[in-house]
């Protein structure tokens, strides 16, 4: 998940520390992503009754466009695969083949 300086600024406001503590924390040694949690998911993602995201107020923009993502848009396979993990994500036939003519729809 890629951040900025921003990003990292508003999340350790919200978690009450520094921007270095937060980036020490967070941020992968390349400079520019989130460290992934444990199994490769983010590591705000918190578990419960229901999964949610502890920073979700000041998440990253690249979380505020989800599920518009390129690499979702562009790839039919992507794309299922992420409706498959958020519920929120609606998909028809007629999104992920526009150029077929479904008669049933």
């Amino acid at each position: 998940m890629r951040v900025t300086d921003a990003d990292i600024a508003r999340i350790a406001n919200h978690l009450h520390m520094s921007a270095a503590i937060a980036r020490a924390r967070f941020v992968a040694a390349r400079g520019d992503r989130l460290v992934d949690g444990p199994a490769g998911r983010c590591p705000f993602l918190e578990d419960g009754r229901e999964t949610r995201c502890a920073i979700y107020a000041v998440r990253p923009q690249k979380c505020r466009d989800w599920p518009y993502w390129e690499e979702l848009i562009d790839d039919p396979r992507a794309l299922c695969e992420a409706a498959r993990l958020c519920p929120g994500i609606e998909l028809s036939r007629r999104s992920l083949h526009p150029e077929s003519d479904f008669a049933d729809e």
